[in-house]
């Protein structure tokens, strides 16, 4: 099987078809403008008055790297999945912000109307948040993996990095817009 960056397997959403995909993220998305997408995670840190839960991922570390910068660029040795980062804790997405927590205090976070673009990495194991347009100015929030720790499958965690970009894009008021390209966006991710 070939893999992308990290060793996610590039056939990683394609398997099952992109349609799937879709649909799940469709599902979200009607939950998620109706507050129902279950907020238990959020539980843990305050909240703004009518902030709504988005998505949530464990393990991340947040990197000041250029994003066409080279892995090794971003990593701490050789073979590592650990980034070069300022922290590690819980990135959690609201309809507000993003936010990267450890042990109940806020390490980082982002507001959505302060960012001019929120991308989904190529590997699909983080975030890349640009403040401008230049692709100089950004900062990377990414899956920290460890081998001590249980990992979940490379779908769901890709799902769960999918699903803060479309934070972003309900926060901008165009959703709808993201969801009709995502089968486009994930088509081009082919089977292994």
């Amino acid at each position: 099987m070939r893999t992308g960056g990290r060793g996610v397997p590039t056939g990683l959403l394609a398997s099952p078809p992109v349609t799937s995909v879709a649909r799940h993220l469709e599902r979200w998305a009607e939950r998620y403008a109706e507050g129902r997408v279950g907020d238990l995670a959020m539980a843990r840190i305050e909240r703004q008055p009518g902030e709504r839960f988005a998505a949530w991922v464990p393990m991340v570390g947040v990197t000041e790297q250029q994003a066409a910068a080279p892995m090794s660029a971003w990593v701490r040795r050789p073979g590592s999945t650990g980034l070069k980062g300022r922290a590690e804790g819980v990135a959690y997405a609201t309809s507000e912000r993003l936010l990267v927590t450890a042990r109940r205090k806020v390490l980082y976070q982002w507001r959505w109307e302060d960012l001019f673009d929120v991308r989904v990495l190529p590997d699909f194991d983080g975030v890349v948040l640009a403040r401008t347009a230049d692709p100089e100015e950004v900062e990377v929030v990414a899956g920290e993996q460890r081998s001590f720790t249980i990992n979940e499958g490379p779908r769901k965690r890709a799902l769960r990095w999918i699903k803060v970009e479309g934070a972003f894009a309900a926060s901008r008021g165009t959703l709808d817009e993201w969801l009709r390209a995502v089968p486009q966006r994930f088509d081009r991710v082919t089977p292994g």
